[in-house]
């Protein structure tokens, strides 16, 4: 009897650790970074409800347009420093991962690292920085928001207010006019068949990611001279540069507030995903429940 006491004892120990640990994993590990293009010139980090982590987690980050997360890393891509590559602690991977040249901005897919430069070209590298071919796209027309899914690359020509579609493995163009009639674009996120474009006028609009149809042109206005955006879960984050804040909206254009205020100038933003606990902490806690159910079975037997 007191060895089951006992045992019993040590499986509550055990499950009360596995779902704090599981509850806890989840709280910290959704983060927002936001650049700052004035004074203090810094990359910060939030939780996603705006609480400040730390306001200097890349503390030299002068005029970083696009910072971008992708296999557990964070890429910033600074308009007068080399693109560098960060662990998500903040631990420095490379201060000059491309070899110099000037990212604006930049889109990860598995080992693929495609940068655009405000200019005519899209260049793909490896995530560690190797050259596969700094003209993988030409012909592009200020070439600045980019984004890669599903094997498709999507590239936005902020001059003549278009977004074309290519093949990430190849370059070859899909549709170079896939989204036409934009102004100033640059922010490009996919959620589903939902391609999302911040328009730097002032607006967010909404579009079939398969086909480029209209869905709403105009789900979100009014914004105060926005940079960039980011997308998490059914949240968009985005940045005012004369608002010195960032505004959350859902997918559905609903406005839920200005979650960060105070800032300088900033540009670049990225939210990490929420992770999920490791399957070893779901066995715990699943084993703990077995355990507790056998001994109660034992108990009343």
């Amino acid at each position: 009897m007191k060895t089951q006491s006992t045992f019993i004892q040590l499986c509550w120990r055990g499950l009360w650790a596995a779902v704090f640990g599981a509850l806890s994993f989840n709280a910290v590990q959704a983060q927002i970074f936001v650049a700052n293009t004035s004074s203090p010139f810094s990359v910060e980090e939030y939780h996603t409800d705006g609480t400040l982590m730390n306001a200097t987690f890349i503390p030299d980050a002068y005029q970083a347009y696009s910072l971008e997360i992708g296999g557990g890393y964070l890429y910033v891509a600074n308009k007068t420093q080399p693109l560098s590559k960060y662990q998500l602690d903040g631990t420095l991977v490379s201060n000059d991962l491309i070899g110099g040249g000037f990212a604006f901005d930049l889109a990860v897919s598995a080992s693929d690292l495609f940068v655009t430069g405000y200019g005519s070209t899209v260049a793909k590298y490896t995530t560690s920085g190797t050259v596969i071919n700094t003209s993988f796209i030409t012909g592009l027309s200020q070439a600045s928001g980019i984004m890669v899914s599903g094997g498709n690359l999507y590239v936005s020509n902020s001059s003549i207010g278009t977004i074309g579609e290519y093949d990430a493995t190849t370059g070859a163009a899909i549709n170079t006019s896939f989204i036409t009639g934009l102004s100033s674009a640059f922010g490009i996120k996919i959620s589903g068949n939902d391609l999302f474009v911040l328009n730097q006028t002032g607006s967010v609009g909404e579009y079939d990611a398969t086909t480029g149809a209209v869905i709403n042109a105009s789900l979100i206005t009014g914004l105060d001279n926005p940079a960039n955006m980011a997308l998490a879960g059914s949240d968009l984050y985005i940045t005012s540069f004369t608002g010195n804040g960032i505004y959350k909206f859902t997918t559905g254009g609903v406005y839920e507030g200005t979650v960060v205020s105070g800032l300088g100038h900033p540009y670049g933003i990225a939210v990490s995903p929420e992770a999920v606990p490791e399957p070893s902490t779901w066995a715990l806690l699943a084993g703990g429940v077995v355990a507790l159910f056998y001994g109660a079975r034992r108990r009343t037997a």
